[in-house]
């Protein structure tokens, strides 16, 4: 939790360990900070007789590790039809920072890479991309 700030106009979150082991912060826009928030409201704080310290803990009251995560997001993705991983949800999430027009440099500072050529790999354009980029020329 020590790693999470949330406040009205802006957030973050810290990321000690990423890829890489790699330390970097993100920051949390909006929607990200409103989604959290009821979150916030019913988590347990307390794990057996101790604070929690983690931000998702399971509803067996542990914190959410690694794994916890893939198997939550196994669960998800059968129940909707929808493959969901946690690579899938980063490419996804680079994917829409170009798509909004960011630039890689930044995509690949918000993924904790040190190459742009890393971060060219989540980019790769979809047929629909392609299709939109050549219907810019119409007149």
């Amino acid at each position: 939790m020590d790693d999470v700030q949330i406040r009205d106009r802006s957030g973050k979150v810290i990321v000690r360990r990423g890829k890489g082991m790699r330390y970097r912060e993100v920051p949390l826009n909006a929607t990200a900070r409103e989604a959290l928030l009821p979150w916030l409201t019913v988590r347990p704080t307390i794990v057996g007789n101790e604070p929690a310290t983690a931000l998702f803990v399971s509803k067996y009251r542990e914190p959410m590790g690694a794994g916890s995560v893939q198997h939550f997001l196994r669960e998800l993705s059968q129940e909707s039809g929808v493959e969901v991983t946690p690579h899938v949800l980063r490419h996804s999430f680079a994917k829409a920072l170009v798509d909004s027009g960011v630039g890689l440099e930044k995509v690949a500072a918000l993924l904790g890479h040190t190459s742009l050529e890393t971060t060219r790999i989540y980019t790769v354009p979809t047929e629909r991309d392609l299709l939109m980029a050549v219907n810019a020329l119409d007149v």
